[in-house]
């Protein structure tokens, strides 16, 4: 039997205005639906940027670059800003084959 994959997604407050989504475990088709949830709030309440730190991002497939771009498509609408920041060498290189490296904002790496 295969077992589910897990993410946690920690929110931190880095300034007024900026929130850091810190993304632990898995970002896979069983539970990219959490991230879009965990930003609509933060959205919402008026944060202008939105940082998504992947240094402890496990895995990542189809389903989790499509809950990113959501993500994006959801701050363009609250007219705030999402960066992609502390990216593992893995991640960025993914990024780069998918081109999704010009679609995003991309902060620092490790």
């Amino acid at each position: 039997m295969l077992s589910r994959s897990h993410l946690q997604i920690e929110v931190r407050s880095l300034e007024p205005g900026v929130c850091q989504l810190i993304l632990v475990g898995d970002l896979d088709f069983d539970t990219a639906g959490q991230l879009p949830v965990s930003a609509a709030p933060l959205l919402a309440a008026g944060v202008t940027r939105l940082d998504v730190d992947l240094s402890k991002l496990e895995f990542i497939d189809s389903s989790g670059l499509g809950a990113l771009i959501r993500v994006r498509k959801d701050a363009r609408r609250h007219d705030a800003g999402m960066r992609l920041v502390a990216m593992t060498p893995r991640v960025r290189r993914l990024l780069r084959v998918t081109c999704l490296d010009t679609v995003f904002d991309l902060g620092p790496d490790l």
